[in-house]
């Protein structure tokens, strides 16, 4: 598989840009404070939440913590959606700066000609063409919040969940490569670096949150640019809810993905203690 090298753009702050591209004017915050040299980076990303309608919000709310964080980052004011748009795609074009047409990544269950079907294990002789499937089916357990690591203790324990999702993902159901006849993870399906791979050469300390184990596409190629990949399963079954409710669905009640919310926001307290910037690590 091909590889190409692209720089992303320096991201401060980015909210609600898989739709939308309405210019929005410099909040009252944003004009009133003189910008530090930035110390962190921070990448939010709030699936269907237009430039639109941050401009609104915060020109409404211009106390309010989304204003203060455009006010001490940088708005991309024209970024826009990816072509077709989703979640996935959306993701790794912030991430990568690429679309799919550079990134590879059009959707998160789509057809590859060029790779061998699951499961494959000798592969001379074998057609190619196989489904492309990056979604929480890949994990080892699904109906589990950590995604079948085996933590005990759950859902409390999650915060002790591994930053390397890739070890929870069903190695038998990924696409294999023909010339190695191994199975093709979904970081080695990306097909251009991320900022996250930038930042590490930089030296930096990296982290990011996100819903499926899947996500561990944004390590890139290297498969090493997120050092704490936090990846509770949102599809996963909810404690105290009945049968067949998952985070996603039981969250519309507010309570379980109020649960969730707060163990992602730990886990990142956690990081912000822990993870400060430090000198590239020795290969």
């Amino acid at each position: 598989m091909s590889r190409r090298y692209v720089r992303p753009a320096s991201i401060l702050v980015a909210a609600g840009v898989l739709t939308g591209v309405t210019a929005a004017q410099p909040s009252a915050f944003a004009a009133s404070h003189h910008r530090a040299p930035a110390r962190h980076v921070l990448l939010i990303s709030v699936d269907g939440l237009h430039q639109s309608d941050l401009a609104w919000y915060v020109s409404r709310h211009p106390t309010s913590a989304l204003a203060r964080l455009v006010g001490g980052g940088v708005e991309y004011t024209h970024a826009k959606t990816t072509t077709p748009s989703d979640s996935f795609p959306g993701m790794v074009a912030q991430a990568t700066g690429g679309g799919p047409g550079t990134t590879g990544v059009y959707y998160d269950d789509t057809h590859n000609a060029a790779l061998l079907p699951a499961g494959t294990t000798s592969c001379k002789a074998v057609k190619p063409g196989v489904e492309v499937d990056l979604t929480e089916d890949l994990d080892k357990n699904q109906a589990s919040i950590d995604a079948g690591q085996g933590l005990t203790g759950l859902p409390d324990s999650i915060l002790s969940m591994t930053g390397n999702p890739a070890s929870l993902l069903n190695a038998s159901k990924l696409p294999v490569d023909p010339k190695t006849c191994t199975p093709v993870y979904p970081h080695s399906y990306l097909k251009v670096n991320t900022v996250f791979e930038v930042a590490r050469h930089a030296g930096l300390r990296t982290a990011w949150s996100d819903k499926h184990a899947a996500y561990e596409i944004l390590n890139g190629p290297s498969g090493t640019g997120v050092q704490d990949l936090f990846t509770p399963e949102i599809n996963s079954d909810a404690p105290g809810y009945p049968a067949g409710d998952d985070l996603r669905a039981a969250g519309r009640s507010g309570a379980a993905r109020s649960r969730s919310d707060r163990h992602r926001l730990s886990r990142g307290s956690v990081c912000r203690a822990g993870c400060a910037p430090r000198r590239r690590d020795t290969p």
